[in-house]
């Protein structure tokens, strides 16, 4: 796919340089003809760049944390939590081409971030199975209702176990993780311009910590 990407910075993480859709409907055929699969890693949605631009510009939060980036699509929460201190981090996605995604462009960045495609939304529920990380990134990924009440019940988990999780999204999401209180709200230009709204708000959420 790397015919069809293009270096370039999102709107509101304009620090972050990523490998993007070059031209957006292109991608998604040649994905769909190809891999058989949606490539959602070569966009920089809105709430993953509303959540990045909280992380960068509150490096308190991240410092010293060890940071699970659900989903990471493209790498950019993760990326953006090395750049504001974290310790490490663990980037996660069933989408191999997308884990491929995220080594180009963590090297693109100058940090290091590991990788799985181990689905942890399918791992037992508890506290213990959630892992080591203190902090984990959530961004874009309750687009369907089954992976939301997914994502709700890993959440719920790592609460538990002492994670704080930092959840974006657009405002219009309707899973359960958007009823906690916002604690930041962007303005946020799909990147590139997918549909028709090229301009998007998005929330981000804490939850625990």
């Amino acid at each position: 796919m790397a015919a069809h990407t293009v270096q370039a910075r999102p709107p509101l993480v304009p620090e972050i340089a990523l490998r993007l859709a070059a031209e957006p409907y292109a991608i998604w055929q040649a994905a769909d003809v190809v891999l058989h699969a949606r490539p959602f890693w070569a966009f920089a949605w809105p709430g993953g760049q509303a959540l990045a631009r909280y992380l960068l510009d509150r490096p308190s939060l991240v410092k010293g944390r060890t940071v699970l980036d659900l989903g990471c699509g493209s790498g950019l929460l993760g990326i953006a939590a090395m750049r504001a201190g974290a310790a490490s981090c663990l980037a996660a996605d069933i989408d191999p081409v997308a884990l491929a995604a995220t080594r180009l462009n963590t090297r693109l960045a100058g940090v290091t971030i590991a990788t799985t495609g181990d689905n942890l939304l399918a791992t037992p529920s508890g506290p213990r199975a959630i892992g080591p990380w203190n902090l984990i990134l959530i961004g874009d990924v309750t687009y369907e209702a089954g992976l939301a009440r997914a994502v709700e019940r890993f959440v719920r988990s790592a609460v538990a176990a002492g994670a704080m999780v930092l959840f974006a999204d657009r405002t219009t999401s309707a899973t359960l993780l958007a009823r906690a209180p916002a604690v930041a709200e962007y303005d946020v230009t799909v990147f590139p311009v997918l549909e028709e709204e090229a301009m998007e708000r998005a929330r981000v959420w804490q939850i625990g910590g």
